[in-house]
């Protein structure tokens, strides 16, 4: 039922329930309970929702109410932790780069504290057989080994096309600075990289990067042992733009990650924006309300529990997993669920003890690599085996580790893989759709789902990263804004 009686929203308000995120009282930091001049719904309270809100209260200010609807029962969508032995560690989005404006500037104005990501590690790329790569203590040397098995032109080329990739895409906080907003994925990677970073989705990395000159042997083991730690997938499934994300954090700068838990930034975020929270609420569908006289649009949300209409709607979760999935009857041109691409499964394991070398061919351990990163082989049931220490930035003696699999572990994976001694020790797995199956040339989702509604997570099939999300959220941001005006506008004209 469509109702449009203020007296009944200003009694939904008053009875609203206030809402802790991750055991935190935010009542003191929500919107006045007076009826605002706009509502505004956004939907997923993770990176791209969180940073969404944060966007829309800058650029509205307390004009706007602004209801955040969370499906789980925490803040942080993808950023999450975990609890092993009493030591929290983080199980999804782990490491932020000095180069990720927005995510640096969230962490700066909210005042977070900051845990160095790596130190003194080694990384080994391993290919089922034994270590085709092995960094050593020393960085001149590891240079000359990388030149030596990999090519000097190789390497440059490959480092070059980088450092051009990313000159191009840091133009995109001065255009969203300017207020520019684009309705379509590739209408955005067209305003930072032409053309060409638009041919980027719809090449695998493979063949962008043999355009450029890099040659095969660094592609298959060090470019896909880079694609499958950060995105459970080749050279070969992945488009050339993910591509050019994953390798981000080789051309300098410093890797890190949030004293406490990353997902601080959007819960501080919300915080801040003095949005209202209603975490354990899954929204189902929207509803298009268009009033015969006035002609002014009203959105509905099926599961939010009120009969609040909404001026505009930002969904910030993926569609493409079909328990996110929302439907849209009355919306033009809305996405069917029988369309959509899927997410990539990606399996977090956590084990609290030591890898085994003599699996990995050492005869002790002080010779086995910190970091263990992979090639792309059948024989292999792991992509990524790396040490962890606490979100507080501790390390942890023994270490925990984090391994990144396809499928989910067995016992006997796990005692082939770690010293176990009699007994499988108990073990945390974290099941994770954690971005895109890539699957070049992209198909990719509008950032304007409807004249009123917008889709943050659209950005995900060009590359799916927390900066990304943040960019895909002030987009959606500037898209509601701009349509708040002209609807503001026609209302004025109508009258």
């Amino acid at each position: 039922m469509v109702v449009n009686s203020s007296l009944l929203i200003v009694f939904l308000l008053s009875m609203a329930t206030v809402h802790t995120i991750n055991g935190e009282d935010i009542s003191d930091n929500l919107v006045s309970q007076n009826v605002k001049d706009l509502r505004v719904a956004v939907i997923g309270s993770g990176i791209g929702g969180a940073s969404a809100t944060h966007f829309l209260r800058k650029s509205l200010g307390e004009t706007v109410q602004i209801d955040v609807f969370e499906k789980s029962d925490h803040i942080g969508g993808r950023l999450h932790i975990v609890t092993i032995d009493g030591q929290s560690i983080e199980s999804g989005g782990t490491i932020i780069h000095s180069s990720n404006k927005y995510t640096v500037d969230f962490v700066k104005d909210l005042g977070l504290g900051t845990n160095v990501a790596m130190s003194n590690e080694r990384l080994g790329i391993y290919n089922g057989k034994e270590f085709v790569f092995v960094e050593t203590s020393t960085s001149w040397w590891n240079g000359i080994k990388m030149i030596w098995r990999y090519g000097f032109f190789s390497l440059k080329n490959m480092s070059d096309a980088l450092s051009k990739m990313l000159t191009d895409f840091v133009s995109v906080y001065q255009i969203q600075d300017e207020g520019k907003a684009f309705k379509t994925v590739p209408d955005l990677l067209k305003a930072l990289g032409g053309d060409y970073f638009v041919e980027c989705t719809d090449k695998t990395s493979r063949q962008i990067m043999k355009e450029k000159g890099v040659g095969d042997e660094l592609i298959n083991e060090l470019l896909t042992a880079v694609s499958r730690n950060n995105y459970g997938q080749s050279t070969d499934e992945i488009n050339g733009f993910t591509g050019y994300v994953s390798l981000a954090g080789a051309q300098g700068g410093s890797l890190w990650n949030v004293e406490g838990g990353n997902y601080h930034v959007p819960q501080r975020l919300l915080q801040k924006s003095k949005a209202e929270v209603h975490i354990n609420t899954k929204i189902t569908s929207i509803k298009k309300h268009i009033d015969e006289s006035s002609g002014k649009i009203a959105y509905y949300l099926e599961g939010a529990g009120n009969e609040t209409p909404y001026d505009a709607v930002i969904v910030a979760a993926p569609l493409e997993i079909p328990s996110y999935f929302i439907t849209c009857a009355e919306c033009k041109d809305w996405p069917k669920q029988s369309d959509m691409g899927r997410y990539q499964q990606t399996i977090a394991n956590f084990i609290h003890k030591p890898v085994d070398y003599k699996y990995f061919g050492y005869k002790s351990a002080e010779k086995l690599p910190d970091i263990i990163f992979t090639t792309e082989e059948e024989s292999l049931n792991f992509t990524t085996i790396e040490p962890h220490g606490n979100v507080n930035g501790d390390p942890i003696k023994p270490p925990v580790y984090k391994v990144f699999s396809r499928k989910p572990m067995t016992s006997e994976m796990i005692n082939q893989l770690f010293i176990t001694g009699s007994q499988t020790p108990e073990y945390t797995s974290v099941n994770w759709l954690a971005y895109p199956h890539y699957s070049p040339p992209e198909k990719f989702l509008p950032f304007e789902l409807d004249e009123g509604v917008f889709y943050v997570n659209a950005i995900e099939r060009a590359a799916s990263a927390m900066e990304m999300s943040a960019i895909g959220g002030r987009n959606a941001a500037l898209l509601a804004v701009n349509y708040l005006e002209s609807q503001k506008q026609s209302q004025r004209a109508h009258s």
